[in-house]
């Protein structure tokens, strides 16, 4: 009977799961324990003379687990070196146990000496995966804060005020990747998305108050904090919060000697534009039409060289 695919050739590039643009595998480890416990059934075959019959069922569910995990797991790249004993192994359990057909004779006897030619072939490839998965890059996430690592992994949104999406969905990606990066231990790139979404929030608020066509051309936050407080707009508390994170951590953060030390550190930095973001989602009406119509604003002239 011929081999399937994966015994001829073993592809070593596996199809990527790509999570809100993030390419990301999450490993099951359930799956690892079911493979070890469907796999080693071959160990408690009869070691005598037995009908077909009596060891076929099991022998194709082993077929089926060694073709899905050489073949179709997201481990198919780092297990190139099981391709030769895993072909050997098939090929002998499959002119034992062929897939079920007209044309098998269930009732035939399988010599004892071919069952425990299974097991030796099989204590082989046990033996190569064994040394294969300790060297495979494998890594546990380890829980931030009181942060839920599947949220920060995949649901980073849950993490800021449920309207911020629907008021401004521009910031979805950079919550999205400010909680992974928190997740994986890159506190810089976590600060950097964090006030990213932040100063997206904050150009949603400055329009809504003072109109789009009446944005600093600069982009830079000072320039739009300026704007608002030149003209008393918004709210006086939260321009002052909106300040402080910009000198306190977004503008160290800009030179290339500054970084964030540590994740705990990088949390305090989300709760504070946490913070900032809820307030001005709060003074965000639904209704996007400015609190006063588009003014020609000009910057104070000692405030051109902020940022």
């Amino acid at each position: 009977m011929a081999l399937p695919a994966f015994a001829e050739s073993f592809p070593t590039v596996s199809k990527p799961v790509d999570i809100k643009g993030i390419l990301m595998l999450r490993v099951d480890g359930a799956y690892l324990y079911k493979l070890s416990v469907s796999l080693r059934v071959i160990n408690d075959l009869p070691k005598v003379d037995t009908p077909r019959i009596d060891v076929l069922f099991n022998l194709i569910q082993v077929k089926s687990a060694l073709n899905e995990f050489v073949n179709q797991s997201l481990f198919k790249p780092g297990l190139r070196v099981l391709a030769q004993p895993a072909r050997e192994l098939y090929a002998a359990i499959d002119s034992i146990a062929p897939d079920l057909g007209p044309d098998v004779d269930y009732a035939e006897i399988i010599r004892g000496w071919r069952l425990a030619g299974l097991v030796t072939k099989f204590a082989n490839l046990e033996n190569i995966l064994i040394a294969t998965l300790q060297t495979l890059d494998l890594y546990y996430v380890s829980q931030k804060g009181g942060f839920d690592t599947s949220v920060l992994t995949d649901a980073g949104e849950n993490l800021f005020p449920g309207s911020l999406l629907v008021k401004v969905p521009e910031a979805a990606v950079d919550v999205a990747a400010a909680t992974r990066c928190l997740a994986f231990e890159l506190p810089t790139a976590a600060a950097f998305h964090l006030h990213r979404a932040n100063e997206a929030v904050l150009r949603k608020y400055f329009d809504h108050l003072a109109g789009a066509s009446s944005r600093p051309t600069s982009g830079n936050m000072g320039d739009f904090i300026n704007v608002l407080k030149t003209k008393k707009l918004g709210d006086s508390k939260v321009l002052d919060v909106l300040k402080s994170i910009k000198d306190l951590h977004r503008n160290p953060l800009m030179h290339p000697d500054d970084s964030i030390k540590s994740v705990d550190e990088a949390i305090s930095l989300y709760a504070a534009i946490r913070a900032a973001i809820g307030y001005m989602l709060d003074r965000i009406d639904d209704d996007e039409a400015p609190v006063i119509k588009p003014l020609p604003l000009e910057m104070p002239e000692q405030t051109k060289a902020l940022l």
